[in-house]
């Protein structure tokens, strides 16, 4: 009985040291009138060589009402044999269909790796127009 009550405990301190031993320490991203990019840094113990990581961009206007929101999950691994430590994994992509131009829109990305606890980057969303797209005439033709 003593046994199955120290196993007991043993597995209880063991679980929570399984669950870090991979997980997000740090989402960057970036993003424009167009789309969007995450960097996520993983940190892998020596043991783990893979794992699911999950990520989400939001985007909401001034008043927090949110206006898209883009879910994906990926499979990131390191190679067998390669110590563990932090890597970097990177995404992109495009806002599903529509083109965030106005000012006023904040983007949130977070990401977490099985699970885990997520880390999150939150920014206002930059967007500028290139000056040699806009001419004249095409200024003009919005007004007709």
């Amino acid at each position: 009985m003593k046994r199955l009550i120290s196993l007991t405990v043993l597995l209880a301190l063991a679980i929570p040291a399984l669950a870090m031993a991979c997980h997000v320490t740090e989402v960057n991203g970036t993003a424009d009138c167009d789309g969007w990019a995450l960097c996520a840094t993983v940190y892998f113990s020596d043991s783990v060589y893979s794992g699911t990581l999950n990520y989400q961009i939001i985007i909401t206007d001034d008043a927090g009402n949110e206006v898209n929101r883009i879910t994906a999950s990926e499979v990131v691994s390191r190679d067998q044999g390669t110590c563990g430590g932090l890597y970097t994994y990177c995404f992109d992509g495009l806002w599903d269909g529509d083109h965030y131009s106005a000012n006023g829109f904040h983007v949130q990305m977070c990401a977490n790796l099985n699970g885990s606890t997520a880390q999150t980057d939150i920014f206002d969303l930059s967007c500028t127009v290139d000056d040699s797209q806009a001419s004249f005439g095409s200024v003009k033709a919005l007004y007709r």
